[in-house]
């Protein structure tokens, strides 16, 4: 019997953001991996970013989240990056959450 591995692009190993942006008609809509699913690429420049931190001890939740969305959703980052400590820290929490469950566990059953 072969295992077969959920591939990093998959979709079910993806997690999609809605944000609500004022002044904006529609909600910002954008996605990243799993935390164990990121580009080998992100990951090195990441931890090398990380290690300056701690060195630092400027390694904040809040920095720490905004450098990942930096490296994984350029595209949008001057937005995030404007974003309050509490919509940060939920993005932090949602993203570690959905990150630890397993396939298939991401919504309720029907009979829960």
């Amino acid at each position: 019997m072969a295992f077969r591995i959920t591939p990093a692009h998959d979709p079910v190993v993806q997690i999609e953001f809605e944000l609500p942006v004022k002044g904006r008609t529609d909600p910002l809509v954008f996605s990243v991996p799993k935390l164990h699913y990121f580009p080998l690429d992100v990951s090195a420049q990441y931890r090398e970013w990380f290690q300056e931190q701690v060195t630092a001890k400027t390694a904040t939740d809040r920095a720490c989240t905004l450098k990942l969305l930096e490296l994984l959703v350029p595209r949008h980052y001057k937005t995030l990056e404007k974003l309050t400590d509490g919509e940060i820290a939920q993005i932090s929490k949602i993203w570690e959450q959905e990150s630890r469950t397993n396939m298939g566990e991401s919504s309720p059953s029907s009979d829960s």
